[in-house]
């Protein structure tokens, strides 16, 4: 064989022999790495050379060129400095286990169950619903100001109708009314006196206004009224069944503790003159005497008897005038109040404020 054709083949093996590349002896923390066919330990351990030897030949020859393309994908490599030469090894990739963080507290709202309503806790800045506008109520007087008007004006009252004279012989600025407390509930009532008008049509009306701001009716009763200062309203009558001379029927009406008033009863008088005078006119036309005067029920001789009637009663037995006198003061004590009626037109209407 001719030499020359041998000679560098056998010297590109000796280089290859001497030189051997760097192959990673095992994937292991602390494994040895051979470089160039030395040995170097891993940090802790003591250097010592190797000769290379057969194994490291045969490594050498399974040499793989670097795979630059994957290159990022490797683990980092560190260079200690040892004994004047530089020891290259792997770091292996550290994961990081994030600690556990506590949650934080949940609020009273988080807390509250699905189906239940939230709770939040109020504080400086919880805004406060606003309240619900209430109508603005008007002061009696402000309200009696206006039946007043409508009285003059359209000739009515409420509850009542109209109490115009349809003849035109009376001005309705000439009736009353009077804004007291009669009833001695702390509030006053208007109380409108219509005497302006033909006999049957006249009357009084008082008005009183409730807790929510309206108007209504506490009596209606005759025109002749008088007030107590027990709340007890006395009205009488021009007319009544029984001959009463100069005694006026009337009714007893005291407040019910709930606005209004409640009627007592009605009292009547049988007069003896009268009786007597009406049999007289009586025999002269041929007829009988319409009435008949209870002798035995006139006990102390004044002339009259007296027929009190309970509120519902139309009929009751005679009684004497001791007996009508101890009736009619448990009702009627003390002294009388004068309203202090006035016209009704629009200078005194204007007044009530």
């Amino acid at each position: 064989m001719d030499m020359k054709k041998i000679m560098p083949i056998i010297c590109l093996m000796a280089v290859l022999v001497g030189c051997g590349k760097v192959e990673k002896a095992s994937e292991s923390e602390s494994g040895p790495v051979i470089t160039g066919g030395t040995i170097a330990a891993t940090e802790g351990e003591v250097d010592e050379e190797i000769e290379p030897t057969s194994s490291s030949k045969a490594q050498s020859d399974k040499y793989k060129p670097e795979d630059k393309a994957h290159k990022d994908e490797r683990e980092p490599v560190t260079t200690k400095k040892t004994a004047g030469r530089r020891i290259s090894h792997s770091v292996p990739t550290q994961t990081s286990i994030p600690k556990p963080v506590k949650p934080p507290a949940r609020t009273r709202t988080e807390q509250t169950e699905t189906n239940q309503e939230p709770v939040v806790e109020p504080n400086n800045n919880t805004p406060v619903p606003a309240k619900p506008t209430e109508p603005v109520k008007l002061s009696e007087q402000v309200i009696y100001r206006g039946v007043l008007n409508s009285l003059i004006g359209s000739g009515e009252l409420p509850e009542i109708g109209s109490v115009k004279d349809s003849s035109g012989e009376y001005d309705i600025k000439e009736n009353e009314f009077s804004v007291s407390d009669m009833d001695g509930d702390g509030k006053p009532e208007l109380i409108s006196r219509i005497i302006a008008a033909a006999p049957e049509s006249r009357m009084t009306v008082i008005y009183g206004v409730n807790g929510n701001g309206s108007l209504y009716k506490k009596l209606s009763c005759s025109a002749d009224v008088t007030f107590y200062s027990n709340g007890i309203v006395k009205a009488e009558y021009e007319s009544q069944s029984r001959p009463g001379g100069d005694f006026k029927a009337f009714e007893l009406y005291q407040p019910d503790g709930a606005g209004k008033y409640k009627k007592i009863g009605t009292v009547e008088a049988l007069d003896k003159a009268e009786v007597e005078r009406y049999a007289q006119e009586a025999a002269e036309a041929g007829l009988e005497a319409p009435f008949t005067y209870p002798e035995e029920a006139d006990t102390s001789g004044s002339g009259k008897v007296y027929y009190m009637m309970p509120d519902g009663v139309t009929e009751v037995l005679p009684l004497d005038y001791t007996e009508y006198e101890n009736w009619v003061s448990q009702y009627i004590s003390g002294g009388t109040v004068d309203p202090g009626f006035v016209k009704v037109n629009s200078d005194n209407i204007n007044k009530l404020k």
